[in-house]
């Protein structure tokens, strides 16, 4: 898997971690995760995706 950053830098993705159980409030919610190996960038922020979203 290949994967554009927010800087527009290419990195490819180490592995991802499967079914791994994440606690939000009270639930427990399985969710997969892609992990990278990149050189960290103090002038860019790492930003999460909303996986989560509160709807109601």
């Amino acid at each position: 898997m290949t994967l554009e950053l927010a800087d527009r830098s290419i990195t490819s993705s180490v592995g991802i971690a499967e079914d791994v159980y994440v606690k939000v409030g009270s639930f427990h919610i399985p969710a997969d995760f892609v992990v990278v190996d990149f050189d960290a960038d103090p002038r860019v922020p790492l930003i999460l995706g909303r996986s989560f979203l509160k709807t109601g």
